[in-house]
């Protein structure tokens, strides 16, 4: 794959040093890091040539081959991968190449999970509040406006990072608890006994004490939707890539046959949509997902083309997809 060509020729805004590094990835299939350490080498190349957006402008971070590794990795690739051992493998690569182990990349199935639009779509229904009790959409609402606080905040200053410890503690534990009720949503796709009643339950205490939601998830139902969540990999992305609450990405990258090198076959062109499906949710208007396939199916090509909703170009194993304005 030419990562350069890419780069370049699908978004011409890119191509400054401090829009590129900007820029936020996500690699959908890792796999064993082969693609992922490609992209960190493909950006740091780029960064080197191009030039910065204002003449009179230096970062020493971005100057310095080592410490501009660890920024993209810090900064803007991300990933999720669903087999254990190309995970521990990935990892591995990462800290003996860059001696720096991003926790930006995840374990977990890209494919099955949740987003806060599915709560948002509970908490509209009728809603129970208290009189003093906040109402399930306002605590979305609020918990936004927490994110959108968090990262605008500089981790230089010292009441900035004051403000930030705070914050960090309420939304780590909102989070935990919406994460909670994500993996609850999505097993009602798996288990019949868990019904809408419950779904709404567990929102009208998403602002409790702790020792009341200590109770909720120590239920039957809801232990076996946990554990239902952790063997099948549940993955929702708000919750593990907290930017995502008010931000997407610019690049999807997928490979979706590398996706299941672990299962049984399933026709790529099957696997694509579904990625299409999953991924167009998180990139933004002007994004661009990148599938890499070995020989791209005409029939795909020409069911992508004829869409109302996305622009497509296909060449050689690359096909990049993008929402049409």
């Amino acid at each position: 794959i030419d990562l350069e060509n890419v780069f370049l020729n699908a978004r011409p805004v890119d191509r400054t040093k401090d829009s590129l590094l900007s820029l936020k990835i996500l690699d959908m299939t890792p796999g064993f890091g082969d693609l992922s350490i490609e992209l960190v080498e493909c950006l740091a190349y780029l960064s080197f040539i191009l030039p910065y957006r204002e003449k009179n402008t230096f970062t020493s971070q971005w100057e310095d081959e080592k410490s501009l590794k660890r920024y993209i990795l810090e900064n803007m690739l991300y990933g999720i991968e669903r087999s254990h051992i190309s995970f521990d493998i990935l990892h591995h690569a990462l800290k003996n190449r860059y001696g720096y182990d991003s926790g930006n990349f995840k374990f977990g199935n890209p494919l099955i999970g949740m987003s806060l639009a599915d709560i948002a779509r509970h908490a509209r229904k009728k809603d129970q509040a208290g009189l003093f009790a906040k109402g399930r959409q306002e605590i979305l609402n609020d918990i936004r406006e927490m994110y959108r606080e968090y990262f605008s905040l500089s981790d230089k200053i010292k009441e900035d990072l004051m403000i930030k410890e705070e914050l960090s503690q309420t939304l780590n534990t909102y989070c935990s608890r919406l994460k909670d009720i994500l993996d609850l949503i999505t097993a009602t796709y798996f288990i019949k006994t868990i019904d809408d009643r419950k779904i709404q339950e567990s929102l009208s205490m998403l602002d409790s004490e702790n020792t009341a939601w200590s109770s909720l998830v120590s239920r039957e139902y809801f232990m076996q939707a946990k554990s239902l969540a952790k063997q099948a990999g549940f993955f929702h992305l708000e919750i593990e890539f907290p930017f995502l609450v008010n931000d997407a990405f610019d690049y999807i990258f997928v490979e979706p046959l590398q996706a299941l090198a672990w299962e049984d076959p399933v026709p790529a062109a099957d696997v694509t949509k579904a990625y299409v499906k999953r991924g167009m949710t998180y990139l933004k208007p002007n994004g661009v997902m990148v599938f890499i396939l070995d020989r791209p199916d005409p029939g795909l090509i020409g069911e992508l083309s004829r869409s109302k909703r996305y622009e497509i170009f296909a060449e050689n194993n690359i096909i990049l997809l993008s929402k049409k304005p």
